[in-house]
């Protein structure tokens, strides 16, 4: 895998529609992606060996959560965001395609969305998505 720019890394909504097409999240000029593979339990005991911890791996629940922050346009997906949220949290399929990586698809709920103004720059907005279900992962 080469180097990439980080505008590559895309945060993509769906509609809703059979078949569903997605659209770019515009405006994000940075973007996290953090997978959590799940919690290991702890089955460390008093003989435990030398008193190490001891984990049993993959008992916990895997999630992925993503952050982004943008210049917002009050355009198309703007829109569709905050509506995601407003009135109502809606679950909504997302793709994330991480370039020469992999493409990441699946449920996704937008736990917050954050809207800045300061007094002589562009309206900002943040947003913080969690996934909401089984997420499929197809190679690049």
């Amino acid at each position: 895998m080469t180097a990439q720019f980080g505008r590559a890394l895309l945060i993509k909504v769906g509609d809703g529609a059979s078949p569903e097409v997605f659209t770019t999240v515009a405006a994000l000029r940075t973007k996290s992606i953090a997978i959590n593979g799940g919690e290991p339990a702890d089955v460390s005991d008093s003989e435990s060996t030398n008193q190490w911890r001891e984990l049993l791996a993959a008992t916990g629940l895997s999630s992925i959560t993503i952050t982004g922050d943008g210049v917002f346009k009050d355009g198309t997906t703007d829109s569709t965001l905050y509506t995601k949220v407003v009135p109502a949290q809606t679950a909504a399929n997302y793709q994330i395609v991480i370039p020469d990586f992999h493409t990441i698809e699946g449920s996704f709920i937008i736990t917050q969305i954050e809207f800045t103004g300061e007094h002589e720059q562009a309206v900002t907005f943040s947003i913080t998505l969690e996934s909401a279900g089984a997420l499929t992962t197809t190679a690049a």
